[in-house]
């Protein structure tokens, strides 16, 4: 009922005030204040009161008379209040403690007002105490603690507010206690927002949110980061097997289906979990640890948990020190192209080169099956693949005429919509024919859109552009491709090559795609032919270029 009393300066009417209280318009005075005003002699009797104290107490003005005791005052308060008695001893302590010359409180009424009292002590033994109803700030400043600790959406504690209580239960964790951090993310629930728009989006995640809230314990602490990331401190979390079972029973309780209006949607979720003891430095490296974690959870699969691991931090680390390198490749010019030939075999000369991307930082040459994986992860891809465009065309405006460049294009590169863009640049800037340039494509490009992906590729094909099927005969082929896409040219996969000459049914299937290309008007192309066997084999089957 009491908050936090203390003795301190509050205002008060002077002491003039209490030697004329008797006089009627100073009585009459009193009754505008905002404040409730009440006086009191040096013999603790009522002096004077005004219409606000009666106002906010209920009270009765025949009731307080002047020269009524104090402890008679406040019973008729705890009365109109409906206090306990047990309240009433605790709503008079500080009134009737006269050594306390001066104190502030709040007290929380029954009926849920917050009223701001205060005490001061006047000339002559009298003083005055001031009763306000401060309730609507105490409830705008109860709203904005709320708004700055809580996700307005779903109601959880957000970011901030959930760091903090991380950080305070990290001490405990240095003491000897344990906790488990959990990080979790939605599973489709892009897909869900974007099919069904974002109010049913927001629905979901209140639903996510509340199933998430039922299946922690009161010591848990529970919180959304912001769109379809959640996280879960499990306190204590003193083994690995109680946190992977917490991850399995929220994974268990996301997965069911969620009703929306008229919709029945299903999402689920993937877990990642670090573990704070005595050795964790701070939050943020718990927070690092469990993004770590469901990374590679949902690298995995879905509904997946892991833990976070140490060699798997290794890795990823190195990963970032390679981006920060390949960014400053960038911007030095560390990128190099070298040119595989592509031979013509019934005129055995080279009629056009394959543009191969190199890397040497420092004394290193960096293999390309390591960062170009990595360049296609982070998006860095994009700008190296127009780099390498640019580099390309101007490169074969050096050479002969009949031989022409060929470029491999990312699958990313086609989802940003601007390779059309890019690839007109780089003629324009290199005053190249588009005859010569050959724009090669995997089939994995296929399979995104491939309505886009042929619209794409036939604007090319209207550039004047060439286009080739690049390690045909693996992963996904289809036949379809050859007849619905626009293709000049199809590349054979090396891995036929290996076995050359005595490797037959791999020789049956060079021969199969060759006539195929050939009965489709393309060229083919065998990748990997290093020796004069191979060369002999595949020139056999009928293949026009090496």
């Amino acid at each position: 009922m009491l908050t936090n009393w203390t003795p301190q300066p509050d205002h008060a009417p002077d002491c003039e005030l209490v030697t004329s209280c008797e006089n009627s318009i100073i009585r009459a005075a009193t009754n505008y204040m905002a404040q409730g005003l009440v006086v009191y002699n040096e013999r603790s009797e009522l002096v004077l009161h005004n219409a606000t104290y009666r106002a906010i107490y209920g009270l009765n003005a025949d009731d307080l008379r002047d020269g009524l005791p104090i402890q008679d005052v406040i019973q008729l308060q705890a009365k109109s209040l409906g206090l306990s008695d047990a309240e009433v001893k605790e709503f008079a302590t500080p009134f009737a403690n006269q050594s306390v010359k001066s104190w502030s409180a709040v007290r929380k009424l029954p009926d849920g007002r917050s009223i701001h009292m205060s005490r001061r002590q006047m000339g002559a033994g009298h003083f005055v105490v001031t009763h306000q109803d401060i309730s609507d700030r105490v409830r705008m400043e109860d709203e904005i603690r709320y708004t700055a600790n809580h996700d307005n959406l779903t109601g959880l504690a957000n970011r901030m507010s959930f760091l903090q209580q991380l950080e305070t239960l990290l001490t405990r964790v240095r003491r000897g206690d344990r906790i488990a951090l959990l990080a979790i993310d939605l599973d489709n629930f892009k897909q869900v927002n974007d099919t069904h728009g974002h109010a049913v989006g927001d629905e979901l995640l209140k639903q996510v949110a509340q199933r998430l809230q039922q299946t922690i314990r009161d010591t848990d602490v529970v919180a959304r980061f912001g769109g379809d990331e959640f996280a879960i401190i499990q306190v204590p979390g003193f083994q690995a097997d109680s946190a992977e079972r917490l991850a399995r029973r929220v994974i268990e309780a996301l997965a069911a289906p969620y009703l929306v209006g008229d919709l029945t949607l299903f999402v689920g979720a993937s877990v990642g979990i670090a573990l704070a003891d005595e050795h964790t430095a701070n939050c943020a490296t718990l927070m690092h640890n469990s993004d770590l974690a469901l990374y590679r959870a949902k690298q995995d699969g879905r509904g997946v948990v892991r833990f976070f691991d140490d060699h798997f931090d290794k890795v990823m680390r190195r990963k970032r020190e390679m981006e920060v390198k390949m960014r400053r490749a960038l911007v030095l010019d560390q990128f190099t192209l070298h040119y595989q030939p592509i031979l013509n075999v019934e005129r055995e000369r080279v009629e056009s080169v394959e543009a191969l991307l190199r890397w040497q930082d420092g004394e290193d040459w960096i293999s390309p099956g390591d960062f170009v994986p990595l360049a296609e992860e982070n998006g860095l891809i994009i700008p190296i693949g127009e780099w390498v465009m640019r580099r390309a065309c101007l490169d074969a405006t050096k050479w002969p005429e009949h031989i022409s460049i060929a470029v491999n294009v990312s699958p990313l590169q086609f989802k940003t919509g601007n390779l059309i863009q890019s690839i007109q640049e780089a003629l324009a800037a290199s005053n190249l024919n588009p005859s010569r340039l050959r724009v090669e494509i995997t089939e994995s490009v296929l399979l995104d859109d491939s309505t886009d992906v042929l619209s794409v590729l036939n604007r090319l094909h209207g550039l004047g552009v060439q286009i080739a099927l690049d390690d045909f005969g693996t992963g996904y082929s289809s036949l379809k491709y050859l007849t619905s896409f626009p293709f000049n040219k199809i590349k054979i996969d090396r891995s036929f090559v290996i076995g050359l000459p005595t490797a037959f049914e791999k020789l049956a299937v060079i021969r199969a795609a060759t006539a195929l290309g050939r009965d489709l008007g393309m060229e083919t192309v065998v990748e990997g032919v290093e020796t004069p066997g191979q060369l002999q084999a595949v020139r056999a089957a009928g293949c026009n270029h090496v």
